[in-house]
């Protein structure tokens, strides 16, 4: 369908045709990894990209986790070019440090987008003086001194998953479904269901996330909110209720 759509923008087609919506499994192709299965990772860097450019690798892995950043925004993510991903940092006009992407990435607009905390402190960790250039500067031995593609740090990230065994998929041989370990969208995830969790609105979510449509955000993490509110209202009402038990005991 979006491929139709696609098509009909650039006038390939004269319309959209009227097509049957399959059947699909209306799920993530993945999930949010937790905390400990990102440690996880990070301790297995080494191993998949070599010790000489692990410390790179384990900053990118952090910028992802800690932003929700899909991987062609952090490797566009710049510290001082204005027409690439960079940080506004608060001043007398503005009162809290922002993130600007420009009409350039992936729904073509120019949003300025609230800095993530754990981002923000990342961030300032790295000294002044080397605040200059793309935020990311990623090596593998066969591309030296060479930004990779975004396949390539896809590949790689898939392999850091798969080498910490973080399965965020398992295997149906009665499906045909192969088992599936952590990908750097799954970082994304995992980014946006700690802000669900902790009680971020799904409105606030779609801004952060840069979804173009509510429903995106919706179909993929209203259920993380659905949950979340469904438990703290269990919790409220059965701590009511015992409170209620203990009085009329007493």
């Amino acid at each position: 369908m979006a491929f139709v759509r696609y098509c009909e923008k650039h006038g390939w087609i004269d319309k959209v045709p009227p097509l049957e919506k399959l059947e699909t499994r209306d799920v993530m192709k993945g999930r949010p990894i937790t905390g400990e299965e990102f440690e996880r990772m990070l301790k297995v860097t080494s191993k998949v990209v070599g010790h000489e450019y692990a410390q790179a690798w384990k900053f990118a892995l952090q910028i992802l986790w800690e932003s929700g950043f899909r991987i062609s925004e952090m490797l566009g993510f710049s510290w001082d070019d204005e027409q690439e991903i960079h940080p506004m940092w608060a001043d007398r006009q503005t009162s809290h440090d922002t993130v600007i992407v420009p009409p350039s990435q992936k729904n073509g607009r120019l949003q300025e987008i609230p800095m993530l905390p754990g981002l923000k402190e990342i961030l300032l960790k790295v000294p002044e003086n080397d605040r200059q250039g793309l935020v990311v500067n990623l090596e593998l031995k066969r591309k030296r001194n060479e930004q990779l593609s975004v396949d390539c740090v896809s590949r790689t990230i898939a392999q850091i998953g798969k080498e910490a065994n973080v399965v965020v998929t398992k295997e149906n041989e009665s499906t045909g479904i192969r088992a599936k370990y952590a990908s750097a969208h799954d970082l994304r995830r995992g980014c946006a269901a700690r802000l669900m969790n902790s009680g971020v609105s799904a409105e606030t979510l779609k801004v952060i996330m840069r979804h173009a449509d509510f429903a995106t955000t919706e179909k993929h993490y209203g259920a993380i909110r659905s949950a979340q509110a469904a438990g703290d209202e269990l919790q409220e009402k059965l701590k009511s209720k015992t409170k209620k038990s203990v009085l009329v005991g007493g």
